[in-house]
């Protein structure tokens, strides 16, 4: 019996050329705008080959500031493109598998003008949804949450959005205080700040 069998389409795993080692957010929001306001803090590591250059995906986003961190904290503003998908850094030198690099991002993320679509599971890939931002509907809650899976946490963050990378994370989220908030981890602490806001600040080891 001649028997034809289909061969699935190979998908081979994302090649990796940094390691993402821990990431720390700083959110807040412009529910008018329906827009996140946040910094990225990224510490990463080459995976095997030197690299001199970094690539993060960044959808629909206005990148406001680039720059690596050294080791006496001080800010150093590096060169970027961005296409409205990728930020594509020069990291001005060399790095070997034995550096870990921190690099820092100034952001607006705008969900509303992400084009990408979901998959057949999850249709929607904006990554950041508002719901009721303007408080307006008596009847629909006031919030905002997120969804990533399996490569939507590009729309509202820089990172390396891979299925295959992992990440240790810490978030801060200021909101006013009317607001609960809830991520990934444990609650590390809370504080109010002066201008009424409350922010809250969560680990995930």
């Amino acid at each position: 019996v001649d028997v034809k069998r289909e061969r699935p389409v190979y998908k081979e795993t994302e090649r990796r050329y940094f390691d993402l080692i821990h990431t720390k957010l700083d959110v807040s929001f412009k529910w008018s705008e329906k827009q996140l306001l946040g910094t990225a803090e990224l510490d990463l590591s080459p995976v095997f080959y030197k690299q001199k250059a970094l690539s993060l995906d960044a959808k629909a986003m206005d990148i406001n500031r680039v720059a690596i961190i050294d080791s006496t904290k001080e800010k150093k503003d590096l060169k970027y493109t961005y296409d409205g998908l990728e930020i594509k850094i020069t990291l001005g030198k060399e790095f070997t598998r034995n550096d870990t690099i921190k690099i820092f991002i100034d952001y607006v993320a705008n969900p509303e003008k992400v084009e990408q679509t979901g998959s057949e599971a999850i249709h929607s890939a904006k990554g950041l949804y508002f719901i009721n931002a303007d408080g307006s509907h008596p009847e629909k809650p006031q919030q905002v949450w997120t969804q990533g899976e399996t490569e939507a946490s590009s729309c509202w963050f820089p990172t390396i959005d891979i299925p295959n990378e992992k990440t240790t994370q810490e978030i801060r989220i200021t909101v006013q205080d009317k607001f609960n908030t809830l991520s990934n981890g444990y609650l590390a602490y809370s504080m109010m700040n002066a201008d009424g806001t409350r922010s809250d600040v969560w680990k995930q080891d």
